[in-house]
């Protein structure tokens, strides 16, 4: 049988350096999908045909093992196989525009495949999706330490967890 060696954690996290310099312009969407469905996979080869950018990236992760089992920390949606993130990308502010709109596009005909968000891929609109990255349990504990440890809001310049 052959040995498997685990991927350090360094190289893991630098192995998408190379397609997000510094500088580079990000909007992105995402959400968890419980099955790579035709109708779905043919969403993700249109979008990918009308990408706008050499830097616009449809990410789609498996998930499983120890994320699908472990419990207690705040990622949900552990049951799902895969997260998909449609990133649209760019150095210059002129190109903006085009690379949102692409990416709300696919993110229109990818998104009636998904449930709920991954908290670390939603983007800045996003606000309103907060919750769909945790179960109830889950979002109810959040909103409680959040009541206890932050009662003004001072760490809102993030995703931040409504209290209310």
């Amino acid at each position: 049988m052959p040995t498997r060696s685990a991927l350090p954690y360094q190289v893991l996290q630098s192995m998408l350096d190379a397609s997000a310099p510094h500088g580079q312009r990000n909007y992105w969407k995402s959400g968890y999908l419980g099955a790579l469905e035709p109708d779905l996979q043919q969403a993700i080869i249109d979008a990918a045909g009308r990408m706008v950018s050499p830097f616009d990236q449809i990410h789609l992760n498996q998930l499983g093992g120890a994320i699908g089992t472990n419990t207690g920390g705040a990622v949900g949606h552990r049951d799902a196989a895969y997260v998909v993130n449609v990133i649209g990308a760019c150095t210059d502010p002129a190109d903006d525009a085009a690379n949102i709109t692409w990416t709300r596009n696919s993110w229109a005909a990818i998104e009636p495949f998904t449930s709920g968000g991954y908290v670390n891929f939603l983007a800045g609109d996003d606000g309103d999706r907060v919750t769909s990255a945790y179960d109830p349990a889950t979002w109810t504990r959040l909103q409680q330490v959040k009541r206890d440890w932050d009662p003004d809001n001072v760490f809102h310049i993030n995703h931040n967890i409504r209290t209310t």
